[in-house]
């Protein structure tokens, strides 16, 4: 007769969470990677404030920019690992006020795919780092467990 053990259950669910963990943080390693690459624009700022609940406290910034003849307003996306402090947010906010010219770095497969901020930022290796160290601890506890 099989028997599972509790301990083999959870440290498998830890170890299946680690590996989405690991495969969405490459994901985001890899837009970041292809982002290096892609076309620049001009924008403008269109919104730039704090975030609405107290729980958001990522900046809320807004831009507009047209690739061939087509207007495009889109929000600036943040690493899901990101959090930040007051001075993140302040800094943000100083860079990109409302009316200000920007740069904007577009995909140009997807052109609504863009980014005031190329490449990698700050935070962007944690949710990968985080998902190989849950899915190798899981994997080692399974393999040592008993």
């Amino acid at each position: 007769m099989l028997r599972f053990s509790p301990y083999v259950v959870i440290l498998t669910m830890l170890t299946v969470t680690g590996i989405i963990a690991t495969v969405w943080g490459w994901l985001i390693l890899a837009k970041a990677k292809k982002s290096k690459q892609w076309p620049s624009i001009e924008g403008e700022i269109v919104k730039s404030r704090r975030g609405l609940g107290r729980n958001d406290p990522l900046p809320d910034i807004e831009f507009r920019y047209t690739v061939q003849g087509r207007t495009y307003a889109k929000t600036q996306e943040f690493s899901a690992d990101l959090t930040p402090d007051e001075e993140f947010t302040d800094n943000f906010l100083k860079k990109y006020p409302v009316g200000t010219s920007v740069t904007v770095y577009y995909d140009p497969y997807d052109p609504e795919q863009a980014t005031l901020e190329k490449g990698f930022i700050s935070g962007n290796w944690m949710v990968f780092a985080l998902g190989v160290g849950v899915t190798l601890f899981g994997v080692l506890s399974l393999i040592f467990h008993g």
